[in-house]
Order: structure tokens, then C-alpha cells, then sequence
């Protein structure tokens, strides 16, 4: 899809999840998996305010990557034929070596844990599983063709039905057997619920109620988050209905709700929005990879010691925004690139 003929609302859309994403990696692998955390239990030391916006953070990477695959279901599931991934191919391929380059300049190769993990990064870094999102997202554009075919045929009533028993029987039963491909059934049952609401009338004339039920989402997500993190006083039955919710309801429930508030929402065509939204994909793959995780949070932004500073919040907004900024740049001259040897 060219720029000029993208939805302003959608992509602004892309543009909040991408730095929800953000947030979210900042907040698990700068303090929550961080291993000064874990072994010296940062969680207890830090004051209130910085522990709120600790656990605020986390929730926008279960919502930005349910509104990713609700966006692609709502806009190419009446479309026939097969969908092209030679452009995600590329762009994967070319941030597998960015990571080793980042590792060799940084004098930080070790970060690369052994020889397996180069070779993912240089031949099947898809196959590989290093960003599960894109593996996903490929797997599902693949069968994308498949189910348009099935959806084409049904009533809404009927896709609705099928929403219900993939959330059923695929997303919860999956979440609590701990199902090899749960990761692809979530995929495809946001793909599904995008199907659905494409079907609906999305006039929404309350927008204010929408956005007070978002609030109180992402609010009781955050409280998840606080019950997880603090599991060493709370019994293993309420730490384990709390990872179940938050998964499961809480945060595609509140995908839904903002992807609803966006599209309702009237948004001149911005040429300077839809080009930094399609960025987005590479601003994934730029900061969230086994390798970047510990580099920028870790190494490079310190999270896990800045989290008992009383400049925390200017930590985490300055890194967040400063991350998506690279990611930018970085596919701008990656797409330059690609220009001049499209020339050659």
C-alpha cells in the first residue's frame, strides 16, 4: 500500500502502538528481567512513584501488538490472492547483520550468547524465531489467502462465533496448557477480530466512554503487572490468574477499544504521519531482538540503575523517544539504500 493511500487515523494508530511497544521492552528487560533486579530486588528499593511508572509501561506491549495484527485483519481480509513478504524478508535480513555489527563495534560480541545464534541471525532469522512477532506475522500473512477464502463465505454472526471459540479453545486453553503455537493462534484470532469489526458500523459517537474503558484496561493490566512483580509475597494460584488475565483479556480487550477510538476519528491526510508509520516495522526490528534488548536498555540507557533515581520519568521518556527516533533514521537510510542499488 503506497503512502497517499494509507488512513492518517490508522497510522497514527501504528505510531502509538510502536511507542507502547517501546515502552513496554524498557520497562521487562530494564528492571523486570533486568538482572540487578532480580537478584538484588531493585523492586523494593525504588520509590513509589517510579515503581507506577514501572508497572504503567509494561502494559503497552500486549495492546500495540494486538492492534498490529487487528489493523492488517481489518484492512486485507476481503482482499484475494497471495500477499508479498519479499519487503519484511529484506528487511529482516538487513537487521540480523545490523545486530552483529552493533555486537563487533560495541566490543560487546559475547552479547550474541554462541555460534547458533550468528548463524540465526545470518541465514533464518525468521525461521529462528528471533523476532516472534515477524515470525508470526509472516506465518499469518501466508495463510492470510486461506482464510479470507473462508471468511468471504461466512455472515458476520458466524465469524463472530469463530472470534469466540479461537479465544476459547486457542488463546486461553493454549495460555494455560502452555501450547507450542500459541503465539500463531493469538495471531490469527486478532487477524479474525480485525475480519470482524471491518463487518461493523465503527461510528463511534461516544468517544469519551471508549476512552475512560481504555483507561480502566490499561489500569487494571498495570495492576496485573504490580501483582506479578511483587509474586514472592502473593500466592502462586493469584500471580498465575493475573499473567492469565492480563494475556488473554485484559490487554486484547483494550487493543479493541483503541483501534475503535482510531478509526473513528477524523484525521486529514498527513503525508509526514503516514511515512513515519511506515517505519514502524523497522523500529521494531531495530530495538527488540535478543541482542538490542540488553545493548540499548542494559548497556546503553541503564535502566535497571536509573529506576531508584528521582529523574526516572525523564529516563524512561527521553530513552523511549530517543529509540524510536534510530529506529527512523535507521530505516530512512535503509531505504535510501535500497533506492540506490534498485538504481545500479
Amino acid at each position: 500500500m503506497s503512502i497517499k493511500k494509507r488512513k492518517t487515523n490508522v497510522e497514527l494508530l501504528r505510531i502509538i502502538a510502536m511507542l507502547m511497544i517501546i515502552a513496554s521492552h524498557m520497562a521487562i528487560y530494564g528492571i523486570f528481567e533486568n538482572p540487578i533486579y532480580r537478584e538484588s530486588g531493585v523492586w523494593e528499593s525504588a520509590s513509589s512513584l517510579n515503581k507506577i511508572i514501572s508497572v504503567l509501561c509494561v502494559p503497552g506491549g500486549d495492546i500495540g501488538v494486538g492492534i498490529f495484527f487487528i489493523i492488517t485483519g481489518f484492512f486485507i481480509n476481503r482482499k484475494t490472492g497471495t500477499f508479498s513478504i519479499r519487503k519484511i524478508v529484506y528487511a529482516v535480513f538487513f537487521y540480523g547483520l545490523f545486530n552483529i555489527a552493533v555486537c563487533i563495534i560495541s566490543k560487546n560480541i559475547h552479547q550474541i550468547s554462541d555460534a547458533k545464534e550468528i548463524v540465526l541471525y545470518l541465514i533464518a532469522p525468521i525461521s529462528g524465531n528471533i523476532w516472534w512477532f515477524i515470525t508470526v506475522y509472516i506465518i499469518v500473512l501466508l495463510l492470510a489467502p486461506t482464510i479470507n477464502s473462508w471468511l468471504s463465505k461466512q455472515s458476520k454472526r458466524k465469524i463472530l462465533i469463530a472470534v469466540i471459540v479461537f479465544w476459547m479453545m486457542w488463546c486461553c486453553a493454549g495460555k494455560i496448557l502452555g501450547t507450542q503455537y500459541n503465539s500463531v493462534c493469538r495471531g490469527i484470532w486478532f487477524y479474525l477480530i480485525g475480519a470482524y469489526l471491518s463487518r461493523c458500523s465503527l461510528k463511534n459517537k461516544n468517544k469519551k466512554i471508549y476512552i475512560f474503558i481504555f483507561i480502566i484496561l490499561w489500569g487494571m493490566y498495570a495492576g496485573c503487572t504490580y501483582i506479578v512483580g511483587v509474586g514472592n509475597r502473593l500466592p502462586e494460584m493469584m500471580i498465575n490468574a493475573a499473567k492469565f488475565l492480563r494475556i488473554t483479556t485484559i490487554a486484547p480487550v483494550a487493543s479493541i477499544v483503541l483501534f475503535i477510538i482510531f478509526n473513528s476519528i477524523k484525521i486529514p491526510d498527513s503525508y509526514s504521519i503516514n511515512k513515519i508509520a511506515s517505519y514502524c516495522l523497522g523500529i521494531y526490528l531495530f530495538h527488540e531482538s535478543p541482542t538490542m534488548r540488553d545493548f540499548l536498555w542494559n548497556k546503553f540507557f541503564h535502566i535497571g540503575i536509573f529506576y531508584q533515581s528521582d529523574f526516572f520519568w525523564i529516563i524512561v521518556c527521553s530513552s523511549i523517544l530517543a529509540v524510536f527516533l534510530a529506529g527512523c533514521l535507521i530505516e530512512c537510510l535503509r531505504e535510501k539504500i535500497l533506492k540506490l542499488k534498485a538504481k545500479n
